[in-house]
């Protein structure tokens, strides 16, 4: 009877919303729109029985992110324990439960969307002292709940080096195998970084000959067939618009992650600029024809415990090129990078992209969990969606980066 009273109340919140299509920022809403008559107001499933996300979510694993519409029962997956923090516990089911609409949930650093009816693990407090942990209805929250967001995932068991990392990121940035020669644009010939490169990518594939701006590609590089084999080995794609993270990189020590990170930014990354093209000390995650990868970076920069912003969307200066997603690392986060390229360093630093303790009401937060504002409930169109429950006491999983329940 609750749980029916609270669906009616949902869906009396959204009747009359209808949904407008945005070309990759999802759904805006608006009233009584014409460009949307044929979409239905938002609908609560009542029963309980869906507390359901979208089938592109991606579920925090031991071994990287996958999506939720490919998680196996039996599979290892992380909850967060309200008291230890992160533990693994295996899939109990995973069932799809068609296609329904959905609420997008955003913040600063994280975007899920998820049916109203699904739980999501928030924190509420209205004084000093009384903040507590509290699972509520998606479609119960409104711009300025907070919500809990998770980080620090992933194993860290990877025999694979740092330094290793560092040039499979370089090699995702800017990296190519073609008219016979295998290289990397890292930085000018005569920039120190790039000699630093060169140097690296000696130690690493010694002997291969590797110098600056040979051949008609340029950057540096060198013509062994045997490097070019060993990076597709490791994972590296000629293609660029199918370049992904290599699948071990998740399972890197935080260390060699970083330096992966490091090595794309110093390769492709850019600094962002605000409004009047000043540097914010922000770095942005971004590949022009590859958003997968640009959303597998941010996947590894959370399991990094790097403050990383949700997935946005930008429009090239060239009017012949898409809109490019980026994901921007906050300066707090590219100070901890050891990036090369001296435009990268970062000392200085601004808030992170979290609540402090001062807002929690004395509430301590579980170890690899912080909480966040909410910026934007926004009903979106009907999308396939899937409901997932854990072996554990918990009740909780974590998708795109933010702690749900079953």
């Amino acid at each position: 009877m609750v749980r029916n009273a609270m669906d009616a109340a949902i869906s009396r919140r959204y009747e009359g919303w209808m949904f407008v299509e945005h070309p990759h920022a999802g759904a805006r809403r608006t009233a009584n729109s014409s460009l949307s008559s044929t979409r239905r107001p938002i609908e609560s499933t009542a029963d309980g029985r869906h507390l359901c996300v979208a089938a592109d979510a991606w579920i925090a694993t031991p071994r990287g992110p996958v999506p939720i519409a490919e998680v196996r029962e039996g599979a290892d997956v992380y909850v967060l324990e309200p008291t230890a923090g992160l533990r693994v516990a295996r899939v109990a089911s995973r069932r799809s439960a068609g296609v329904q609409q959905v609420l997008r949930i955003e913040t600063a650093g994280r975007c899920v969307r998820v049916t109203a009816t699904q739980l999501v693990s928030t924190v509420v407090s209205k004084g000093k002292r009384d903040g507590a942990i509290r699972r509520r209805a998606a479609g119960e929250l409104d711009k300025s709940d907070l919500i809990l967001c998770a980080e620090g995932y992933f194993a860290q068991d990877s025999a694979q080096s740092a330094e290793l990392a560092r040039v499979i990121g370089a090699f995702l940035g800017m990296g190519y195998i073609e008219r016979g020669r295998v290289g990397a644009t890292v930085g000018a010939w005569d920039e120190s970084h790039a000699e630093q490169y060169r140097a690296l990518f000696e130690r690493v594939f010694a002997g291969a000959g590797w110098e600056h701006g040979a051949g008609m590609v340029g950057g540096i590089s060198c013509a062994d067939p045997a490097v070019a084999a060993q990076l597709e080995q490791l994972g590296f794609v000629r293609a660029m618009e199918a370049r992904v993270v290599p699948p071990w990189a998740f399972s890197l020590p935080r260390e060699a992650k970083l330096a992966l990170i490091a090595g794309y930014m110093d390769s492709a990354g850019r600094m962002a600029r605000d409004s009047k093209k000043a540097l914010t000390g922000a770095g942005k995650i971004n590949a022009q024809f590859c958003p997968r990868l640009v959303r597998e970076l941010r996947e590894l920069a959370i399991g990094a415990a790097l403050d990383v912003s949700a997935i946005q969307y930008e429009r090239p200066n060239d009017p012949t090129l898409s809109v490019r997603s980026v994901a921007l690392l906050s300066p707090a986060s590219m100070a901890e990078l050891p990036c090369w390229d001296p435009h990268k360093h970062v000392t200085t630093t601004v808030a992170p992209l979290r609540v402090g303790p001062d807002k929690l009401g004395g509430l301590t937060l579980p170890p690899s969990a912080f909480a966040q504002k909410i910026k934007l409930v926004e009903p979106e169109p009907p999308v396939e969606v899937f409901a997932l429950e854990v072996e554990d006491a918990a009740g909780s999983f974590i998708a795109d980066g933010v702690v749900l329940h079953h």
